[in-house]
């Protein structure tokens, strides 16, 4: 998200704006209770404090993927975070039509409805070179134990790198791959096949190695323990 707040969306895409509106289109899957469970993007929306940015609208959103498979919680649930405001206005835009993935005539001419938005909202979102933005996730692992509620919460807010020019995304998901490339260099991970990313995390020393590698190129994540 951009650090300076320019209506109406309040928000600054790195990337194709086909892949933002996806996350507003397709339909989030999480566990509930156990169970496989469908919901519309944009559901559920709550409002998290966060030290340093403010109030955030959170969304739910489709970005739960493999770990719906690979791991057994009873209650899973994966949200995207925006400025308040921001997904009333996308809201507006799919209630009027403006997302449909759908050919339309216009004067003898088609035209995709959702390449015709997707036009219009590239230079609404471009990321300009000198735009100063952050990413921002929080990680909440809640467990019942002895009647008490404990939670681990993972918290990262990383901002661009002005001095080298490299926007947060970048940052937080490159050098995310490419710690993960000297882990396979390194002969830390030996599994075969196509292995979901959560199975590094199974192995101490490339739990270690992923976040000391991170924390090297000043990506941090703030570790705490909250019991209740």
């Amino acid at each position: 998200m951009p650090v300076v707040r320019e209506e109406p969306f309040q928000y600054k895409a790195p990337f194709s704006p086909i892949d933002v509106i996806e996350e507003y289109t397709r339909d989030a899957r999480f566990i509930e209770n156990g169970r496989l469970i469908t919901k519309p993007a944009m559901t559920d929306i709550e409002h998290l404090f966060f030290e340093g940015i403010g109030t955030l609208q959170a969304f739910n959103s489709d970005g739960l993927r493999s770990l719906l498979k690979t791991v057994n919680i009873p209650n899973m649930v994966e949200k995207t975070l925006r400025y308040p405001g921001h997904i009333e206005k996308i809201s507006l835009l799919r209630d009027m039509g403006f997302l449909l993935n759908k050919t339309i005539k216009i004067k003898e001419q088609e035209i995709n409805i959702l390449d015709f938005t997707s036009k219009i909202l590239i230079d609404k979102w471009k990321l300009l070179r000198d735009d100063k933005e952050f990413t921002v996730m929080k990680i909440i692992i809640e467990i019942l134990k002895s009647n008490q509620t404990i939670n681990y919460i993972y918290d990262l807010i990383d901002y661009t790198d002005t001095q080298n020019g490299i926007s947060s995304m970048a940052r937080t998901t490159g050098y995310t791959a490419t710690a993960a490339l000297n882990i396979l260099s390194e002969g830390l991970f030996d599994l075969k096949g196509i292995i979901p990313p959560e199975k590094l995390a199974i192995n101490d020393k490339i739990y270690n190695y992923m976040f000391n590698y991170l924390s090297e190129r000043n990506v941090n994540y703030k570790f705490s323990i909250v019991k209740n």
